[in-house]
């Protein structure tokens, strides 16, 4: 009798080590594959409790054998049974908290992931609306410039046209001016001629005429000194009015260079945002094998684990979903 009970005992120990052992692989089963950690931890612990359900079933008809049995020398493998039997429920109970542990990592490396997506967006949305904002304040300038060039032009040929018309003006007024000294001179030799005939009508006629066209061309000279004046007087402020469109255009010219400044460094910031690139840990991953992928050289793991010190406490233990800076 005393030979089945220790055969059944032998068997019982063996049976409650294959459900810890069961246990123990679906457990680390789980540790392995972390993205469906949630769903693993709830079926574990379903587990878990039948597990619990069945060591207390088991260990309740041990007792009742026993004292069916009636013999002494069994309670100390029955106490021995036992403390196994606290010692698989202690490492079961470590194991579901490292779980928990695990499911709280997950939860908190998910919301750092939906935060670095989050601040990802908003500046993809800042570069495309300072892109856009360049893009208009640039076309805004060329059209400017377009429309104040053309303008120049335009202020150009009137002040060619204008200092055309002055040139044919003076021009004009000078034979004007050589018409009147002609028939001033001419006046003084008829007067000279009146003074020795005193009654020859012929002479007192032409002088009289002679008078009447120098006054014309006085008044003429006087007009062309006037219509000179006005003309002069709006061929400067043409000439000003250039010089601001000439000035106007340069610092057109200056603020364009220097939005596309701006622009050219948006950019260079893009890039440079673009080239330090991010990796999402998975399943399985070390910073080995991760530098191996991202440089062809394992030993540069260091690079990676000093550029992002703030996530990573121990170089052995990375976690799926953390986000990692990749250095050049």
């Amino acid at each position: 009798m005393s030979r089945s009970i220790t055969i059944v005992f032998v068997l019982l120990i063996i049976i409650i080590a294959g459900f810890a052992f069961i246990n123990y692989s679906r457990l680390n089963q789980m540790k392995s594959d972390l993205l469906k950690r949630e769903e693993l931890l709830g079926e574990s612990e379903r587990l878990l409790k039948e597990q619990e359900t069945s060591i207390s079933e088991l260990a309740e008809k041990m007792r009742e054998v026993i004292r069916k049995q009636e013999h002494p020398q069994h309670e100390g493998i029955v106490s021995n049974i036992e403390g196994e039997l606290r010692g698989l429920q202690l490492k079961v109970d470590e194991l579901v908290q490292m779980r928990k542990s695990d499911t709280v990592d997950i939860v908190l490396f998910g919301e750092e992931k939906a935060k670095l997506e989050t601040l990802l967006s908003e500046r993809e949305g800042q570069w495309q609306e300072k892109a856009e904002e360049s893009k208009r304040i640039i076309s805004s300038l060329h059209n400017e410039i377009q429309k104040y060039e053309l303008e120049s032009k335009l202020i150009n040929e009137k002040i060619l046209d204008i200092e055309g018309y002055l040139a044919s003006e003076q021009s004009q007024r000078k034979e004007l001016e050589q018409d009147l000294t002609r028939f001033q001179e001419t006046i003084e030799h008829l007067q000279g001629q009146l003074a020795l005939k005193q009654d020859d009508e012929k002479y007192v006629q032409q002088i009289s005429e002679l008078l009447s066209t120098t006054q014309e061309l006085k008044e003429e000279i006087s007009k062309k000194d006037s219509t000179l004046v006005q003309f002069q007087k709006e061929y400067q402020e043409i000439v000003e009015q250039l010089n601001a469109y000439r000035q106007y255009v340069e610092e057109l010219k200056q603020e364009l260079a220097n939005a596309k400044e701006i622009e050219d460094a948006l950019r260079k910031e893009q890039l440079a945002e673009k080239e330090t690139g991010y990796y999402e840990v998975k399943s399985g991953d070390n910073l080995w094998n991760i530098a191996r992928g991202k440089y062809r050289d394992g030993i540069a793991w260091t690079k990676i684990f000093k550029a992002n010190q703030d996530q990573i406490q121990n170089p052995d233990l990375i976690y799926p979903y953390q986000q990692f800076v990749i250095p050049d």
